[in-house]
């Protein structure tokens, strides 16, 4: 199955672009919606925003000055990684697992654990998304690389149902940070497991003290 991915960026002159990519293959019933927003123009709410609860949603400024939205992106994961499949093998189906850890590590997942620490990557890797990956490839330094996951309620709707988790993640380096990846991991008896991976292009740059607010949603029919 393929499906369509929609765009919009701003260029180096900063003109705005929108349009449709080609289709790309759709390997699971996630999806990914990504907006990037530059950082409020009134440098004192910088502070102010970021002791702010990181669950205010995504469409306002957590300051409430009108947000500007710099990028965009919203269609399919790329993918599913291995140890996804695996844990759910182990605690939906009660059948144990050796996986692979973000260390390259191997650890027994036995039936029925308890996972925790759902946590939204960001990074700029480039090498494309695949079943085998592990770890992020270029996760962003410090808290510009992760946020906590808010989990939403599931959501029935006649022949699907659905449920998001979200997370808004600041750029508090002191550089513009060219995002074109993004990755969920969980936290199983200590260690660290890779769900899902996605490479994307054109990146989305967001500078010093702009968000990137990440929505993945599960989709079931």
């Amino acid at each position: 199955m393929e499906d369509k991915v929609r765009l919009m960026f701003h260029d180096e002159s900063g003109k705005r672009i929108e349009g449709i990519s080609d289709g790309i293959p759709h390997y699971g019933s996630m999806r990914l919606r990504l907006i990037a927003y530059a950082p409020c123009t009134i440098h004192k709410h910088w502070a102010v925003r970021r002791h702010l609860p990181r669950y205010v949603p995504l469409s306002t400024q957590f300051c409430g000055c009108k947000p500007v939205i710099t990028g965009m992106r919203d269609g399919p994961t790329n993918m599913f990684v291995k140890q996804w499949t695996q844990i759910v093998m182990a605690l939906v189906y009660a059948s144990g697992q050796t996986v692979r850890d973000t260390s390259n590590a191997t650890h027994s997942v036995a039936a029925g654990a308890t996972a925790s620490a759902v946590t939204i990557l960001a990074g700029t890797g480039g090498t494309p998304a695949v079943d085998t990956d592990y770890a992020m490839e270029g996760q962003s330094a410090g808290t510009s690389g992760y946020e906590a996951a808010a989990i939403g309620s599931y959501v029935s709707g006649g022949t699907l149902g659905s449920f998001s988790f979200t997370a808004t993640i600041t750029n508090v380096s002191v550089s513009n940070i060219a995002y074109s990846e993004n990755g969920v991991e969980i936290t199983i008896g200590g260690n660290v497991y890779l769900l899902a991976h996605d490479i994307y292009s054109p990146a989305l740059t967001v500078s010093p003290n702009g968000t990137l607010a990440v929505t993945y949603t599960d989709e079931f029919s």
